[in-house]
């Protein structure tokens, strides 16, 4: 089985209101200190030889939101690693990446460093359901940035989907299917909404101000129909908890 690496880099402009993952919002003199800390422990490994010189094959820089920092903070980043560690001839090196953070330069830029797979979370493509989960990003953006990201290089492009979310319908639910397979990604990652211990979608719910998602209405959204332009569609029971 090969061997992955994941950075997990935990900065976000604003915490959506399903999410449980550890974060910080992003301020510029806490990258600076995480990146100092993030280099020292890519070192520290080197020296214990953690990966006892196996090939990676896999890079992962999740959140979070890594695009908070610049393509020229994860670039370096990836140039570290590069150097320290080896990795295997045509090694995926994924990014995960908010829409609203992402220029087509700074995409190019991480391109030449290396990066081959970027995954935008995108969520949903209708603005009352983006506005309910803490979400400051217009439908349209998940458009501009995998425009951008394919013009900048990336061939491999990821969408990270959520099904269940509050207000949501059947019809609003294939509305934002056909948008995004419109997009012609590689692959639509679909997950499930959960109500998490201390996020705000779970105190809204407690309090009685939401509703709890409909186990059986996420259960009926787990099909698509042949003949969809992504080369994979996957779904999970459980939602991805980053903004990114």
């Amino acid at each position: 089985m090969g061997l992955g690496l994941y950075l997990h880099v935990p900065f976000c402009k604003a915490r959506c209101s399903f999410c449980a993952f550890y974060l910080q919002i992003y301020r510029e003199d806490r990258t600076r200190s995480f990146l100092n800390s993030l280099r020292h422990e890519i070192d520290l490994h080197v020296t214990l030889n953690s990966l006892n010189r196996r090939p990676l094959h896999t890079v992962y820089f999740g959140g979070g939101t890594p695009t908070t920092l610049s393509s020229n903070e994860l670039s370096s980043v990836l140039e570290q690693i590069r150097h320290l560690f080896e990795l295997q001839e045509h090694a995926e090196v994924t990014l995960e990446a908010h829409p609203n953070t992402v220029t087509e330069d700074g995409l190019r830029s991480l391109v030449h460093a290396g990066f081959n797979r970027i995954s935008f979370g995108v969520q949903s493509m209708d603005a009352a359901e983006l506005v309910r989960i803490g979400r400051r990003t217009p439908p349209h953006a998940a458009g501009i940035a995998v425009e951008a990201a394919r013009s900048a290089g990336f061939v491999n492009i990821n969408l990270d989907l959520i099904y269940g979310l509050p207000g949501q319908t059947m019809e609003s639910w294939r509305s934002t299917l056909e948008e995004t397979i419109d997009l012609q990604p590689t692959h639509l990652s679909c997950y499930a909404l959960t109500l998490e211990e201390g996020t705000k979608l779970q105190r809204d719910h407690r309090e009685g101000h939401g509703d709890e998602p409909d186990a059986s209405a996420t259960r009926s959204r787990t099909t698509v129909g042949p003949g969809t332009p992504a080369d994979t569609i996957s779904f999970t029971g459980a939602a991805k908890n980053t903004l990114g």
